[in-house]
């Protein structure tokens, strides 16, 4: 299979970076560890528990009758430092699910890549030397709905604001569409995402911050945008940062997605890893 580091990140891979960094320990003192670790801000704002009007409600119903979403193009960055050391990785797309087409770009300081999902096939084209060179595998559906289509893994998000508190902050307009401003409470998160990808709470890293928002258009429920940021210190003392914004954009417009002419020829990846061995 395909390296998915080259793939979409989506919100929950920054919250699974973040937890990482402490190591998977015995979880036996997984119900102190996960609890008191992040440090919450003061916000003049309403949870969705305890809203004085009918706004949080709304906010659930739209998201559950907005009408299914089976094209959008969408861009995302993700920025983290390590260590000192920081990593930048960019990318943007645009999905087809009716006809199961996608392109996705991404780049980083060591590169970048292009793919395309078309006919049942995954097409990669890595720069090298100032050229792409373009390589081939088959794929199925399942590929698809779990490294190509962007909507489908952000239905995790959907998940969360149905299923947990969240603060609603205001509202805000992101790319010209009126946008509810709401804030998850992150510690509901971090506890699906534990049972969700087994992994074990045991000592966590100390979260100085960390901050999920969603942006949900006012007119027809759709998440148009997310951004997460977390700091903290891992076990072994040293500082992590971490920053996530992905945008939603040309939600069920007709897309045009057409294979590069150059790609029509890519070597298979059978026969390209076959000349290594």
């Amino acid at each position: 299979m395909f390296n998915k580091k080259f793939l979409v990140f989506p919100v929950i891979f920054a919250l699974l970076l973040a937890v990482s960094f402490s190591g998977c320990t015995d979880s036996s003192d997984s119900e102190s560890g996960a609890s008191a670790e992040v440090q919450s801000q003061d916000y003049d704002s309403q949870s969705s528990s305890s809203l004085n009007t009918n706004e949080g409600s709304e906010i659930l119903e739209l998201i559950g009758n907005h009408a299914e979403v089976w094209s959008y193009s969408y861009e995302y960055t993700m920025n983290s430092k390590v260590n000192g050391q920081n990593i930048e990785i960019s990318g943007s797309g645009i999905v087809d699910t009716k006809n199961k087409n996608t392109y996705m770009y991404l780049s980083s300081e060591n590169g970048s890549i292009e793919y395309y999902y078309f006919q049942d096939a995954v097409y990669m084209g890595a720069v090298a030397n100032g050229e792409t060179r373009w390589m081939k595998m088959p794929a199925n559906s399942e590929d698809f709905e779990d490294n190509f289509d962007v909507m489908a893994q952000y239905d995790e998000s959907v998940y969360e604001l149905e299923n947990s508190d969240f603060i609603l902050e205001g509202e805000e307009t992101v790319n010209e569409i009126p946008c509810y401003k709401v804030r998850m409470n992150i510690e509901d998160i971090y506890n699906d995402m534990v049972s969700e990808y087994a992994v074990e709470e045991g000592e966590v890293s100390d979260w100085e911050t960390a901050d999920v928002i969603y942006y949900i258009s006012k007119s027809d429920g759709y998440l148009v945008k997310t951004t997460a940021n977390i700091k903290g210190t891992d076990k072994s003392g040293e500082s992590f940062e971490i920053n996530y914004v992905l945008s939603l954009k040309n939600i069920n417009e007709v897309q045009n997605i057409e294979l590069p002419k150059e790609a029509e020829n890519a070597i298979d990846m059978s026969d390209y890893y076959s000349n290594y061995r």
